[in-house]
């Protein structure tokens, strides 16, 4: 006998939402907390090979409060810009990491810019921070272009280290431990 045929049609659907869902928190990488992509990548992300295909895409993007802030501002700092959503599990659990990272490098040589990609940003992200405990570094507001530029896909998070002189030096996809990225973050200090 074969199955009922409203049994058969909701098993491919709830396959492809399982697959998205775990995707969409990095899952789909197959990186797990020791993984990390050490990536010094001849192209920026979302760039197709020009000359200038090594410098992180510029952006400036609003905080929660209204305030722009550019990546340029930072330049002359390793910086270390995070794409997150609240409702992403590792996301949560890497965020109270990078404030640790912060506390121990310090904020002269070195900052953090996490970018939203939340849906209704302004609505989710006060909720998140207290859920937390706060968070000393930047939380931006990110837009289709900015996520486009990074070729941000349905893996988060998703972290670049940009150097000193505004270059993408390394990649990392899904959660990671302090103990990944903290190093290449000073490697690059």
């Amino acid at each position: 006998m074969s199955a009922p045929a409203h049994q058969t049609s909701t098993l491919p659907a709830l396959a492809v939402a399982l697959c998205l869902a775990l995707g969409a928190c990095g899952v789909h990488t197959g990186c797990g907390e020791d993984a990390t992509v050490d990536d010094t990548r001849d192209e920026a992300p979302g760039d197709s090979g020009n000359a200038d295909a090594a410098l992180a895409p510029a952006f400036t993007l609003e905080t929660l409060a209204g305030e722009a802030v550019s990546l340029e501002e930072h330049r002359g700092k390793v910086i270390m810009v995070n794409f997150w959503a609240t409702w992403c599990a590792p996301c949560r659990e890497e965020m109270p990491l990078f404030e640790q990272l912060r506390a121990d490098v310090g904020e002269g040589d070195f900052e953090i810019l996490a970018v939203s990609v939340d849906e209704e940003p302004r609505d989710a992200i006060p909720a998140f921070l207290e859920g937390i405990g706060g968070l000393s570094y930047p939380i931006l507001l990110g837009t289709p272009e900015v996520v486009a530029d990074y070729n941000i896909g349905i893996g988060l998070p998703t972290t670049y280290i940009v150097s000193r002189d505004g270059r993408v030096v390394e990649t990392l996809i899904g959660g990671q431990a302090l103990e990944v990225f903290g190093p290449l973050v000073r490697k690059h200090l």
